[in-house]
């Protein structure tokens, strides 16, 4: 392989290789002899065909196909050679392609950029230090009643806590876009299904009022099309109802998978479940400072091409996740910024770069753990656990999270981390703005 011209170091490269034309002899025949073994020619006994008959027939494509081949390995060796980490589709342009002459082509292609960690030492990590109290599983065994509350309608006006069923739609005179509504709906008023500002405009009304409420939208408001506006919209309120807590019985508690039935277990069980979820919050936290600082510390220009194609990618993926339901229209946006993108590719990036540089490797004892930490989750834990093992993809999910997990503890060893202790309370549920 020859390399004529490599200015792969620059973005929107464009390098041009020569591959010899014996390499594409031996290539062709050899596929060509495999192909004869499999042939039934009229004449001839199944696989006896004679080679040259073989190649009249198939010759051309067989030499295009190996062409394919030989370009993009040629092409990656290239890149492995180079330690370049291309992005995108590659542009393959054959040269010269002359049956007797070596074959030339070119390929113009896009690579990540290079990135050295810089200013770990200046990241300053918060670290919660959380103890789970008594007090702390007695709320969540109190989540858990009300999780299983009992409604029932009521001709009282509407309280916070109180659940609502009603149709709403955007005033027919507002130019707001989207055009907002929704039959049916189901609120629990003050758990924050909905933006505040409109919950609130449902509280002091009875079932069977129609009413008007106006919703002004922040400008930071996480949808784009509605940020900054004010829209009226008409309700009718077509029910309410208010719940009574169930008592802590044995039927209540197996219904939550504990066997036993006792209170005592049930703790156990609560206890168990927020260790985890808290362990996972503590680990998405301490991740999130970490890319931050990473980010904040090391200034890398993202190259345009790789910013649209990120931006591409990211609006197939949410086309196809996102369905009519109004409140995603209420509370979501569908179209990331700019900004938004290149943060989470130089994130991407940095986070990478700190695996390679520290030359971390998915380790086998921790990637069991991982996985019966997920599976202690499930009633019967050694089928997930099996159904992990038996997937690839799943088993390569697992290893990345590994990869990630040890990236970040590379990076506590060596960052200005500080302690903070807080309740479970406080760091589970922050307060939310709409």
């Amino acid at each position: 392989m020859k390399a004529l011209t490599d200015n792969a170091q620059d973005l929107n490269n464009c390098i041009t290789l020569t591959i010899d034309k014996v390499v594409v002899e031996k290539a062709v025949k050899k596929k060509l002899v495999t192909i004869a073994k499999k042939l039934q020619i009229d004449g001839f006994r199944p696989g006896k065909a004679p080679l040259y008959i073989i190649k009249q027939r198939y010759g051309h494509s067989v030499r295009q196909d190996v062409i394919d081949e030989l370009m993009q390995s040629y092409f990656m060796d290239i890149m492995i050679k180079n330690q370049l980490n291309p992005y995108g589709s590659p542009m393959y342009i054959i040269l010269e392609n002359d049956d007797d002459k070596d074959v030339t082509f070119s390929v113009k292609f896009n690579v990540y950029p290079t990135i050295e960690i810089q200013g770990v030492k200046n990241i300053k990590i918060e670290k919660p230090v959380i103890t789970i109290t008594q007090s702390d599983v007695d709320a969540m065994i109190q989540v858990l009643r009300q999780q299983k509350a009992i409604w029932k309608e009521t001709n009282t006006a509407v309280r916070t806590k109180d659940r609502v069923t009603i149709d709403f739609s955007s005033s027919k005179k507002n130019n707001a876009s989207p055009h907002l509504q929704e039959s049916n709906l189901v609120l629990i008023i003050g758990d924050g299904q909905m933006i505040s500002a409109f919950e609130e405009g449902i509280i002091g009304h009875k079932a069977g009022e129609h009413f008007t409420s106006e919703v002004s939208f922040p400008q930071n408001y996480n949808n784009r099309e509605l940020q900054g506006q004010t829209i009226e919209f008409e309700i009718l309120l077509k029910k309410v109802e208010v719940s009574t807590l169930p008592e802590i019985t044995t039927e209540f508690i197996k219904q939550f998978g504990v066997k036993e039935g006792s209170l005592e277990a049930l703790r156990k069980e609560v206890r168990q479940n927020m260790q985890r979820e808290l362990k996972n919050a503590v680990r998405r936290f301490i991740k999130s400072q970490v890319l931050t600082g990473l980010v904040q510390e090391n200034h890398v220009d993202i190259p345009d091409a790789l910013v649209h194609s990120k931006a591409a990618l990211w609006k197939n993926q949410t086309e196809h996740s996102v369905n009519n339901n109004i409140q995603k229209n209420l509370n979501n946006t569908h179209i990331m910024p700019v900004k938004e993108i290149k943060h989470h590719i130089l994130a991407s990036l940095l986070f990478n770069q700190v695996i390679h540089t520290y030359n971390i490797t998915a380790n086998k004892d921790r990637v069991r753990v991982l996985i019966e930490e997920i599976a202690s989750a499930y009633e019967n834990s050694k089928t997930v656990i099996a159904q992990y093992q038996a997937n690839t993809e799943l088993m390569q999910n697992i290893c990345n999270a590994d990869l990630e997990d040890q990236a970040v503890e590379a990076i506590l060893d060596r960052a200005q981390v500080i302690e903070k202790h807080t309740t479970f309370q406080e760091f589970m549920y922050l307060p939310i703005t709409n």
